[in-house]
């Protein structure tokens, strides 16, 4: 995988963006960081709803991160991506861009 576990579970509920933009993403079933970054910017803007300021917050909100949108992954999801999240979802571990 590209890159770092931890980060490819983090719940799309668990980033810096707005509701509008979480409850789409919610909606059609993307769930972790792993998820988003497989999607390409023409599929996101099919979503209903979803425009243009949610597309420009995801991509900044990636950014940070060090990811970027039309990642291609391998052996994604794992097996056990709830309880991965579970694990790495203590306060410390939340915050990725420090």
């Amino acid at each position: 995988m590209t890159a770092d576990l931890r980060t490819l579970c983090l719940a799309v509920d668990d980033l810096a963006i707005s509701s509008r933009a979480r409850r789409c993403l919610t909606a059609v079933d993307i769930r972790c960081v792993g998820d988003l970054i497989q999607m390409n910017e023409k599929n996101l803007l099919y979503i209903r709803n979803f425009g243009k300021r949610s597309l420009a917050e995801i991509k900044r909100e990636l950014a940070t991160m060090g990811l970027r949108l039309g990642t291609e992954l391998t052996d994604w999801p794992p097996q056990d991506v709830g309880e991965m999240h579970a694990k790495f979802a203590s306060p410390e571990m939340l915050d990725l861009r420090r």
